[in-house]
């Protein structure tokens, strides 16, 4: 009961409380609205004798306006004037001093006069007006030639500003591009690269686990041969029969028949059935095979040209430098259906000292074309499927292009060189046929 009698004692105090607020709020309310109809009532009355006023005053006050504005246009006239030639600018500048005295007298007397019909007010103006008018017209007319001679000429230089500015923009953006292009290609580089070197890396740690192994293996088969040894000579020494040798343990290892890698021997076939294989096989992989196979054989075969080349023959140009990589990699051939295109550019220095550049443009793993910048200009150009045997044998991967920093360009670099040197256009999906 009591906690009841406490519930309503603080609600009465809560209604009471806001009776009290909503009384002083209603007073301060009526307050502001008196103040403001006082307000409405002085504004109305100052507009209404601001209205009376204006209509009064307003014609001679316009006129007064024009008549200023009329006597600023004059010192325009007289700056106008100086740009004139002397023999013109004395009759002109006594007509606007003329002109400015007959202004300044109309304002005086707008000024000091008490109020008169509005129609005078306008004609006093009307006719400084047209005497303004006429000496700006006689004005311009005797310099609209020099003036529209210099409007063409600040339009040609605005104009040649605009194109080389067109021109630094559309340079900018190119170059922008370009930088963009090589910064994706630099990091798809070194994304390459830590593969490799992630590859070489496991590759080695197997390498060191096989000769670990085979080193374990030859010790095991040197102990039994020990122990075949001594158990040999106490027979001898006891005059005991020995047992029949066992036959000696082949150390050499299994050889593959898959020479690609993809359970295809391919060793034995002909070039004619490998190329008659290359062209009308839907198979992706024995394409993928044959055409390794190809290659392999024309590495061989170029390696065997080097070989019995007489010293100081000259050789495929910076071939060797380019790719001395190439021993030390293993040959990995691509399954990718998508033929990614490629391009690069090496330097090279030749016997004389003279520095040379070598291109190569490459669909997936296998080059496509080559071209050769002799240091004395002299281009050469080979595209596969007809200079197969002057062409780079190796593999892209072999190359080690992908991890050389600077090595790849632009599509849009390699193009125009390639046509600049008189190369014909290359079609991309001749690759399927070639």
């Amino acid at each position: 009961m009591n906690v009841l009698i406490k519930k309503v004692q603080a609600w009465l105090n809560c209604v009471r409380w806001k009776k009290a607020m909503y009384g002083a709020w209603s007073v301060i309310k009526l307050k502001n609205k008196i103040l403001y109809r006082a307000e409405c009532l002085k504004r109305i009355q100052s507009y209404v004798r601001g209205h009376l006023a204006r209509k009064l005053h307003m014609p001679r006050i316009a006129s007064f306006k024009r008549a200023n504005a009329l006597h600023g246009q004059t010192e325009a006239l007289n700056a106008t004037a100086s740009k004139m030639k002397d023999s013109s600018r004395a009759a002109w500048t006594s007509h606007i001093t003329s002109l400015k005295e007959q202004i300044q007298a109309t304002i005086l007397s707008l000024k000091k006069e008490s109020v008169r019909p509005t129609s005078d007010y306008k004609n006093s103006v009307n006719n400084l007006e047209a005497g303004v008018r006429k000496v700006v017209e006689g004005m311009q007319k005797q310099i609209a030639a020099d003036e529209a001679a210099r409007i063409r000429e600040m339009e040609e230089k605005l104009e040649q500003e605009r194109l080389k500015a067109a021109a630094e923009e559309k340079d900018r953006l190119e170059q922008e591009k370009a930088r963009q292009e090589r910064r994706l290609l630099e990091e798809a580089r070194k994304k390459e690269e830590e593969v490799h070197l992630k590859a070489q890396a496991v590759r080695d740690a197997a390498e060191r686990e096989a000769e670990e192994q085979r080193r374990r293996r030859i010790a095991a088969l040197e102990q039994e041969r020990l122990d075949e040894e001594l158990a040999r000579r106490l027979a001898h020494d006891d005059k005991r029969k020995m047992v029949a040798e066992a036959p000696p343990i082949s150390h050499s290892g299994t050889l593959n028949n898959g020479s690609n890698g993809n359970g295809y021997d391919l060793s034995k076939i002909t070039f004619a059935e490998l190329r008659d294989t290359i062209n009308t096989s839907n198979n992706i992989e024995l394409l993928e095979a044959c055409r390794a196979e190809f290659h392999r054989r024309l590495r061989a075969y170029n390696a065997w040209k080097g070989n019995n080349e007489p010293h100081g023959a000259p050789g495929n140009g910076p071939q060797m430098p380019v790719f001395e990589e190439a021993k030390l990699a293993s040959p990995v051939v691509s399954r990718s259906k998508n033929l990614i295109q490629r391009y690069f550019k090496v330097p090279y220095t030749s016997a004389s000292g003279a520095t040379g550049y070598w291109y190569a443009h490459f669909s997936g793993q296998f080059i496509v074309r080559q071209m050769e910048i002799q240091p004395s200009g002299y281009p050469i150009l080979l595209m596969a499927g007809k200079d197969d045997e002057k062409m780079c044998v190796v593999t892209l991967n072999e190359s080690g292009l992908t991890r050389k920093k600077g090595a790849e360009v632009l599509e849009y670099e390699f193009e125009s060189i390639w046509a600049g040197y008189g190369g014909g256009p290359y079609d991309v999906g001749r690759l399927r046929k070639s």
